[in-house]
């Protein structure tokens, strides 16, 4: 066996650990259920709106702290403290009987998405500089932590999707509480890299400076600054509000299982795609934002099947997009500065989400889902124009 093939294994073997917290982590079989949880214990579509939101905003104050903490603490640590915040959010909707136990559900998931941000890809690109300094195999080792997770989404979905038959909505709580425990274990048995902390310390102020400096570091930065923002909003606008298409257009309940692992899977297709496609990512990511824009447009149409098939194909095109994103992100980035600028990216979509989030939800009461579709459809055409541009600098600058 060469050394080459040697090094492959000991990252291989390094990294696996955080595989199986990836998976444990994505392993939620609720996620497809708590918005018909929504509806048994009286949470309107406006009122949700204004609970996403006030959840992104959560998520936007802790998202950076969080980050930086990583960077100066343990990545390791953040991720224990975000699955234990999980493990909390998953409490307040097995026990949810009123409004405000899914206002807790809210407020700690939006801290377990806080502390979850940017710390994954730190970790994963970290381990590949401190085993081998060659990050161009990047974009395929962090896609495969989102393929252990994507294929515990499609599981918790389709056997969450199963409770529904028997019209249970806390089981789907209870069992996943199992699952968080066994990522904790997974993440606790994964050797942090320390990549991050072999340069001299710096006092934190000049930390948190020298952080939104590297966010900003380039003119291609400040593109990716503007496509996370609009990418970021789409992406939650997706995830959040697919099901209200679903119950609005009187989508069979049996379906909806089925129709939310779908979605998930797209997690796992970003990779399976990008893997394959030999083409610069500028590129990749301008042809994604663009068709997403077509997607988004056969949401318009108040047809369930369509509706299923026109979200699937949104959000392969938008994954893809946020990978390529990520990773052309990721190598314009300084060690020490990763996970804490990462989370400035990730946190843009949050900021931005909370007005969108309200919009949406009004527009999408008394059956409007469809009325509300034409939101991140302009946003879509905002971040494929700005992604066109990034890829027209890219070249300039190559040349």
């Amino acid at each position: 066996m060469n050394d080459s093939a040697v090094l492959r294994l000991r990252i291989q073997k390094r990294l696996r650990p955080l595989y199986w917290a990836a998976f444990f982590n994505g392993l939620v079989f609720w996620y497809v259920v708590d918005k018909l949880l929504t509806t048994r214990i009286g949470v309107s579509t406006s009122l949700l709106g204004i609970m996403l939101a006030v959840m992104a905003i959560v998520t936007v104050a802790g998202e950076v702290p969080s980050g930086i903490l990583a960077d100066r603490w343990s990545r390791k640590g953040v991720l224990i403290i975000a699955l234990l915040c999980l493990g909390a959010s998953t409490l307040f909707g097995l026990f949810a009987r009123s409004p405000w136990h899914y206002w807790g559900l809210c407020i700690c998931w939006g801290v377990y998405a806080a502390m979850y941000s940017g710390t994954y890809e730190a970790m994963v690109y970290d381990v590949i500089l401190e085993e081998s300094g060659d990050e161009t195999s990047y974009e395929r080792l962090f896609g495969r932590v989102g393929q252990f997770e994507s294929a515990a989404l499609v599981i918790g979905s389709l056997v969450g999707g199963l409770f529904l038959a028997t019209n249970s909505l806390r089981w789907p709580f209870a069992i996943s509480l199992l699952s968080t425990v066994l990522a904790l274990i997974c993440i606790m048995r994964f050797r942090e890299p320390l990549v991050h902390k072999s340069h001299d310390a710096i006092h934190i102020t000049k930390h948190i400076r020298d952080t939104f400096r590297a966010v900003v570091g380039s003119r291609e930065l400040i593109h990716y600054f503007a496509i996370s923002l609009f990418l970021g909003v789409t992406l939650r606008v997706y995830w959040e509000y697919t099901q209200f298409w679903y119950i609005q257009l009187g989508l069979p309940k049996s379906v909806f299982g089925i129709a939310a692992a779908l979605l998930l899977a797209t997690i796992w297709l970003r990779s399976f795609i990008a893997n394959r496609l030999s083409i610069q990512r500028n590129l990749v990511l301008f042809i994604c934002l663009g068709m997403a824009v077509g997607f988004g447009l056969l949401l318009t149409i108040a047809n369930p099947w369509v509706a299923v098939a026109a979200s699937f194909g949104a959000m392969v095109c938008n994954q893809l997009a946020w990978l390529a994103l990520n990773t052309l992100q990721q190598d314009l980035l300084p060690s020490r500065l990763r996970a804490g600028a990462t989370s400035v990216f990730n946190s843009l979509g949050n900021v931005a989400f909370v007005p969108i989030g309200i919009i949406f939800g009004y527009l999408a009461l008394d059956g409007g889902i469809t009325r509300a579709a034409w939101v991140p459809v302009v946003i879509m055409l905002c971040s494929a124009t700005t992604a066109y541009s990034a890829m027209r600098l890219h070249r300039h600058t190559v040349e």
